[in-house]
């Protein structure tokens, strides 16, 4: 099949179906949500798993524990400095 699959149907004559019926995962850009659709189905361009209100709030938290820590090293550093 045109997607690397394998067709799961009994040895036919002809040409497989283009419409795989493997079950794959997509997940959303963060990786938190998962979801599992039919190969066919996720190769649409449309298919797409998008990160909800909870992925947007774990990114902003992470994003504040990252400036906090920043902040503390860059603090810590020059009063390091000035102790001298």
């Amino acid at each position: 099949m045109s997607c690397g699959h394998h067709c799961k149907d009994l040895c036919h004559p002809g040409h497989c179906e283009d419409k795989c019926s493997h079950r794959v995962k997509l997940k959303c850009p963060c990786k938190r949500i998962k979801k599992e659709l039919l190969c066919y189905n996720a190769r649409d361009d449309q298919a797409q798993v998008e990160c909800n209100e909870a992925c947007k709030a774990l990114r902003r938290k992470a994003n504040e524990v990252t400036h906090t820590h920043t902040l503390y090293i860059h603090t810590h550093t020059h009063t390091h400095r000035f102790m001298r």
